[in-house]
């Protein structure tokens, strides 16, 4: 997998693209500038099926980080919307959720779907952090 600019990978990132190569997903880069004339950058992207994937972690800090607290809750709400309005899909996970296989299983489920397959609902047991 192509890795863009340089930048911190957290160890989320690298569970995840992990997980995109042992499931065989072809096409994802990281990294991915995907505006014209902004510095946004998407964590994952495939630009063939124009799906993106962005990992937002400190979801469950007590301290105020950048994904779950005022101004750069707000310049990722922009960003997420600006590139909706291109045309992405973009799927939005927490650290956790990476953990716990969710994130490759929903990014699984919306490749499924965006190359013409039916919605289907995940059956996931109650407790998501138990196999």
């Amino acid at each position: 997998m192509s890795v863009g600019k340089a930048r911190f990978i957290s160890a989320a990132e690298e569970v995840l693209a992990s997980q995109i190569e042992e499931h065989g997903l072809d096409g994802w880069v990281r990294e991915l500038k995907f505006h014209p004339d902004r510095r946004w950058r998407f964590d994952f992207a495939n630009q063939a099926l124009m799906m993106a994937v962005e990992i937002n972690g400190g979801t469950w800090s007590p301290r105020k980080m950048r994904h779950n607290y005022g101004e750069g809750y707000r310049n990722d709400l922009e960003k997420i919307n600006e590139a909706q309005l291109m045309g992405w899909i973009v799927l939005q996970f927490t650290t956790d959720q990476v953990y716990d296989n969710t994130a490759i299983t929903d990014l699984a489920r919306a490749i499924y779907i965006r190359k013409g397959g039916n919605y289907v609902y995940p059956v996931r047991s109650e407790n998501p952090y138990t196999d």
